[in-house]
């Protein structure tokens, strides 16, 4: 099995016990990061403003947490697939 990253991809310091590891994958390469580099560098949702992380929804260039994207007439919470609807 892969060891874990001894250390932050980004800036290098040392991770410590207990610490949170984020990871970011660049085409194929995988990269661990401390929590101030993934703060600077993760997408950041278009509907609350903070960095997203786990389940998310991308909808041209913007980046909305899963919970976050809801119907622009009736705020309902967004499920399932969705389509495009031209004008």
């Amino acid at each position: 099995a892969p060891q874990p990253a001894a250390k932050c991809d980004s800036c290098g310091t040392a991770f410590k016990a207990g610490q949170s590891i984020y990871e970011r994958s660049i085409g194929t390469e995988k990269q661990a990061l401390c929590e101030s580099c993934w703060t600077t560098s993760a997408p950041v949702c278009k509907a609350c403003g903070k960095p997203v992380s786990g389940a998310m929804a991308k909808i041209g260039d913007e980046t909305y947490h899963h919970d976050c994207l809801k119907c622009g007439v009736c705020s309902k919470r967004i499920e399932g697939a969705l389509s495009r609807l031209e004008s």
